[in-house]
């Protein structure tokens, strides 16, 4: 698609002039002058072999394939590729979640008791347990560590506004909204898969923040929803959760 389709001769001067790049696939104009991707579409620029070349003669690689290799690197991934992805890790970390338990399981038999099925058997029948409350309760369960409160139709209409844009945009179902009470600004997505997922926005963020940049930050929250990042991070702390646990009884039980 040719760029003079948006962008007249002048304004792609004024933006040379101003330090920036345009893309030659989709015309969007503000790229730095050293990018090597757009920002927008992420089609790689056409400088970029050049700049990877030069990468590869400063560091007298010999492989041919290096270039390919390079470039690889700084090529985008579409959203179906980040979430097959992020799927693929989930079933990797579910699989993995009961063999590192019963593997401390299989630990705490031998040091506590002197027979390693009683720890293994514990620690399976505990995996099961929580894992199960950790797939369909996760999310609330991190609503409450950090205290987020479900957010208040009339009060907060602005936020359940972009929210809801927001969600439009991505094609997404909406998302529950809450706010963490606190003049910190900072905003988090959590839940298993979209059809349970949750927003959460800090009050910081809401009073800090005009409409537009609200927007861009629960845009990028909605991202992880879309990419189902927040199942990877909520089975994540799942795991670090109870591995630090059991780590605190393993050191309790040899201190008595």
């Amino acid at each position: 698609m040719s760029p003079e389709r948006y962008n007249a001769p002048e304004v792609v001067a004024a933006a040379e002039a101003a330090g920036k790049k345009e893309c030659p696939h989709c015309g969007y104009l503000d790229n730095p002058k050293k990018a090597l991707m757009c920002g927008l579409c992420g089609n790689v620029f056409g400088d970029a072999v050049s700049a990877v070349q030069q990468k590869n003669k400063k560091k007298k690689l010999a492989d041919p394939s290096a270039d390919k290799k390079l470039l690889s690197e700084i090529k985008r991934r579409d959203f179906a590729a980040e979430i097959r992805a992020n799927r693929m890790r989930s079933l990797l970390l579910l699989g993995l979640f009961p063999i590192i338990l019963v593997l401390i399981g299989w630990a705490v038999g031998v040091w506590f008791f002197g027979y390693p099925e009683i720890g293994i058997l514990a620690a399976f029948l505990f995996a099961v347990i929580y894992l199960s409350v950790s797939w369909f309760g996760g999310n609330s369960m991190i609503l409450h560590a950090t205290s987020a409160i479900t957010a208040d139709s009339v009060r907060d209409i602005k936020l359940f506004n972009v929210v809801d844009e927001m969600r439009i945009a991505s094609g997404l179902p909406m998302p529950s909204v809450h706010i963490i009470e606190t003049d910190a600004m900072n905003a988090f997505a959590t839940g298993r898969d979209p059809q349970h997922a949750a927003v959460i926005v800090t009050r910081g963020l809401m009073d800090k923040c005009n409409r537009e940049e609200l927007q861009a930050v629960v845009a990028h929250e909605m991202g992880h929803v879309r990419n189902l990042d927040i199942r990877f991070a909520m089975l994540v702390a799942a795991l670090v959760g109870v591995i630090v646990m059991l780590s605190d009884v393993m050191k309790r039980g040899w201190w008595w």
